[in-house]
């Protein structure tokens, strides 16, 4: 949860800052929902995720991409990286690949590709 209210404080931030809200404007409650659940459970897909928020998927995408200033792709995989990092402390003589399979990616090409994209740097670095 700790991860989620920090995403969530993050992508507010952005948002302000861009100069895109509101004085005193709220996240949509249904922006909100969705990224409480994806950040239990990253593998949630669009329809399920959408239906739970009690919006539609394309209206649920572009209120959550001006509303925290990301992408729900982009929010996803910062879940899972974030997962990743908890399950690697957790489980340090694991492999990488089982950590990254653990926190939803759906393979090691695509953990690697998105840890170096949003940390700049490979998984083996760490």
């Amino acid at each position: 949860e700790a991860a989620l209210v920090l995403a969530v404080l993050q992508g507010w931030a952005e948002w302000t800052a861009a100069g895109t809200a509101a004085a005193g404007a709220a996240v949509h409650p249904g922006v909100a929902r969705a990224a409480e659940l994806l950040a239990g459970d990253p593998a949630l897909a669009l329809p399920a995720l959408a239906r739970a928020s009690g919006l539609g998927g394309d209206l649920l995408g572009r209120l959550f991409r001006r509303e925290l200033g990301l992408t729900l792709t982009a929010f996803r995989q910062q879940c899972r990286l974030e997962r990743y990092q908890r399950l690697r402390g957790e489980h340090p003589r694991r492999t990488l690949l089982w950590c990254a399979l653990a926190a939803g990616f759906g393979s090691y090409a695509q953990f690697h590709r998105v840890h170096r994209l949003q940390l700049g740097r490979s998984p083996r670095q760490d």
